[in-house]
């Protein structure tokens, strides 16, 4: 069976990800933290194509003032069809993963609770899944 892989990227930009795509010429990831933030030099093409990730995370503040993630990360990513939750837009999230089958499905709580999550614009998406 298959499990879930997460890869969590914290302040790698494209220079550490090259590096790291040559030292792991196998690595891949099902999910993956956004490095830098979400910063314009990070998430490369390469580094996406090679990953080949399901689903990218990235935990911002919803009044962050560089307004992260970059609109050049968000079209990388939208260029590579990889759905982004961010806690700007869906506040928190979690991911339950089945050990037996590796099937992943990832949700939001948007729209929950509201006296504890500021509304900040819509989550693109409440749930998603492992694809199959």
């Amino acid at each position: 069976s298959e499990h879930l892989t997460v890869l969590l990227a914290s302040a790698l930009d494209s220079i550490g990800e090259k590096h790291l795509l040559t030292m792991y010429p196998e690595l891949q990831a099902q999910i993956v933290f956004l490095g830098k933030l979400g910063h314009r030099d990070a998430t490369s093409n390469e580094w996406l194509s090679q990953l080949n990730p399901q689903l990218a995370l990235l935990s911002v503040d919803s009044e962050d003032r560089y307004q992260r993630p970059h609109s050049e990360t968000l079209a990388r990513l939208a260029n590579n069809q990889i759905p982004l939750l961010s806690t700007a837009q869906c506040h928190g999230f979690w991911i339950e993963a089945n050990a037996h089958t590796g099937a992943w499905v990832a949700r939001t709580v948007s729209g929950d609770h509201p006296r504890f999550w500021r509304s900040s614009g819509m989550c693109l998406a409440r749930q998603a899944r492992r694809k199959e």
